[in-house]
């Protein structure tokens, strides 16, 4: 389920201090979750925009369907909250959000049966906070993701902060 994960994962103005764990957002890095050095893949790269005070927009694109190479375009609000990146999953910005397949633009009149079906299947999700807390291991990050305060291990991935110059890209 990284989706989940990215979907609760560049900031302006904020300092490093005020940030924590986005602090690297604030140089124009991105977050690459399962990243693929090698292919110079991720499952997801999300983005952190400072709104105001300590809330943030999570812009992120988030690869759903591997075999078909479809990809989630979503934001998302979220704040840093005792350490960890924290938002409610919401069915509005899933629905708002836009698809690409085969890295063309869906039109939204034909995304919307499936942003509905997305929305239906992380149900178990939609309206509860998720928050990310990020532990350093091996050069990288392990996202570690909570859903309503309860720890959910199998939901953590391996995240690296990159540079969007470095040519990362969202694929299976």
């Amino acid at each position: 389920m990284p989706i989940i994960a990215a979907i609760m994962s560049i900031l302006a103005g904020a300092t490093a201090a005020d940030a924590g764990p986005l602090a690297p957002a604030a140089e124009g890095m991105v977050q690459c979750y399962e990243p693929d050095d090698l292919a110079r893949t991720c499952r997801s790269i999300a983005g952190y925009r400072l709104i105001t005070g300590g809330t943030y927009a999570n812009d992120a694109a988030v690869l759903i369907s591997p075999t078909k190479n479809v990809i989630l375009e979503i934001t998302s609000p979220v704040e840093v909250k005792n350490g960890a990146v924290c938002g409610t999953a919401r069915a509005k910005d899933v629905l708002d959000g836009r698809l690409r397949a085969a890295g063309s633009l869906v039109p939204q009149d034909k995304a919307a049966p499936a942003l509905a079906q997305l929305v239906t299947a992380l149900a178990a999700i939609i309206d509860k906070e998720v928050c990310t807390f990020y532990t350093p291991k091996d050069g990288v990050f392990i996202a570690r993701a909570s859903i309503d305060g309860i720890d959910r291990p199998e939901l953590n991935q391996r995240v690296k902060w990159i540079k969007p110059s470095e040519g990362y890209k969202v694929s299976p």
